[in-house]
């Protein structure tokens, strides 16, 4: 079983680094690096979330049909990962077994990420996202850093609101679970909201945290994705 991961907003494949060690052997990790970051530095940053999407099925589109694979995104990937199954189930393309979203709110429930960044100065911004603890302020005060990592996440932040047409989604038919993190913010509404997109139950896990968990209990997370997909 495959599983493709994808990073929240100005993550890299590198958070799932640890995943492969703690996951069982019949389950690859196999983490999906966006355009601009990681081992694609140098290619462009997308100019549409549109263009995420169809970056992201030419990679993966030869392997999705010879063996099982999953999806699992955390925040700006779970957006990814809902917004993928949808585009794979609507081509008819073969789907995936299990559907993890991460850290992210059902669309039409109103979601923390979903905050209009793309208004704010540079310095607000900055503000802003040390607050949310993902990114650390050291490489904002580093003047290299900070001119590489802006832009990244800017343009992510802008690619994470939920648009108008996500209330014309399918029911998928295949299984969604929602992972959260105890105090992460997130409201039953926009947890129990996830339903509406499943044609089957969808089961939540919360986690001890806020919305980091995935970096402060990857042990704890990757155990219960084992679970989910224990032979």
């Amino acid at each position: 079983m495959n599983l493709f991961c994808f990073p929240y907003a100005g993550g890299s494949s590198t958070i799932f680094s640890k995943w492969s060690k703690l996951s069982e052997p019949h389950l690859k990790i196999r983490p999906v690096e966006l355009a601009g970051r990681g081992k694609r530095v140098m290619e462009p940053l997308y100019k549409s979330f549109e263009e995420v999407l169809d970056d992201i099925l030419l990679k993966i589109l030869h392997e999705i049909g010879r063996e099982d694979y999953a999806l699992f995104g955390h925040s700006l990937g779970g957006k990814i990962a809902f917004e993928l199954a949808q585009r794979i189930q609507r081509e008819r393309l073969s789907p995936p077994k299990h559907l993890i979203i991460s850290g992210r709110g059902a669309p039409l429930e109103r979601n923390p990420s979903d905050t209009d960044f793309t208004k704010l100065s540079d310095e607000d911004f900055i503000i802003e996202i040390t607050k949310m603890g993902s990114t650390p302020v050291e490489i904002f005060e580093n003047q290299e850093l900070r001119e590489f990592f802006l832009p990244i996440l800017r343009n992510d932040f802008r690619l994470a609101p939920w648009d108008a047409a996500t209330h014309n989604h399918e029911k998928l038919q295949f299984p969604i679970t929602i992972f959260c993190g105890k105090d992460e913010g997130l409201t039953k509404s926009q947890i129990s909201g996830w339903q509406k997109y499943s044609a089957l139950p969808c089961n939540t896990y919360i986690f001890e945290g806020d919305h980091f968990f995935i970096q402060s209990k990857p042990e704890e997370v990757v155990a219960t994705v084992n679970a989910i997909f224990a032979r």
